[in-house]
């Protein structure tokens, strides 16, 4: 007999009301767990969307600082992301990877740390682009397999950080980034030229739309893992 049959069972005597009532007390504690998970999410996803604020306005101002570059491609990009709601928590993680300071705010956990960065000195440092130093290799096509170790370790610390934000919130991240099951196309865009920019600053090129098919793959493996979160998540109701 199943618990829920046996909640709803008719008293049988003595030992059918003690079965009922011990159900009845599961039943109880499965509830009360479950809208103690509900306040928390309602309250992290309140925190969560004061911290997408504070960071969209982060963002806003790395526009316009870097507005007049030769970074008009990327802006325009990221700006049709804002305009598409893209979660600033991820738009800050793909970024990391030609912005690497950026990480200070990714991994801080004060709301001040995120509004003081909005400091005009504080923003130039943290605008000034990836430099690998001196490359040691020489010029190469893109091959996803045999990319020059350096390269490797700069992705992978760029997936790390896209992991750590869509670990965050997860599920509110998903209803964002989705678009009929697919992640958003300015997404992507964003996705493919900064990574373009990266492999060209480690002197490897290839064809646009080869490092696209490579970026989507990158962020499709998050997007997955950001899903079994969700998943891992629902389990423990």
């Amino acid at each position: 007999m199943s618990e829920f049959e046996n909640y709803i069972a008719p008293d049988e005597g003595a030992g059918g009301r003690e079965q009922s009532e011990e159900a009845k007390e599961r039943f109880a504690e499965q509830m009360r767990e479950a809208a103690k998970k509900l306040a928390a999410s309602k309250k992290d996803e309140k925190k969560a969307k004061r911290r997408d604020k504070h960071l969209a306005k982060l963002l806003e101002h790395f526009i316009r600082h870097m507005h007049g570059t030769d970074e008009e491609r990327l802006l325009n990009t990221l700006v049709l992301c804002l305009k598409n709601q893209m979660p600033t928590e991820m738009l800050v993680a793909l970024l990391t990877i030609m912005y690497p300071t950026l990480k200070e705010v990714l991994f801080s956990s004060e709301e001040n740390a995120v509004m003081q960065v909005y400091a005009e000195e504080k923003l130039r440092v943290m605008s000034i682009p990836y430099d690998p130093g001196q490359v040691s290799y020489g010029p190469s096509e893109f091959n996803e397999h045999e990319l020059p170790e350096e390269v490797k370790v700069g992705i992978n610390s760029w997936i790390q950080n896209l992991l750590a934000a869509v670990r965050i919130h997860p599920d509110w991240l998903l209803a964002r980034v989705l678009r009929g099951g697919e992640p958003d196309a300015a997404l992507v865009q964003l996705t493919t030229i900064l990574l373009e920019k990266f492999l060209q600053v480690h002197k490897v090129t290839g064809e646009f739309e080869r490092i696209r098919q490579f970026a989507l793959f990158i962020l499709s493996g998050v997007l997955t893992k950001a899903g079994q979160e969700v998943e891992k998540s629902d389990g423990k109701l």
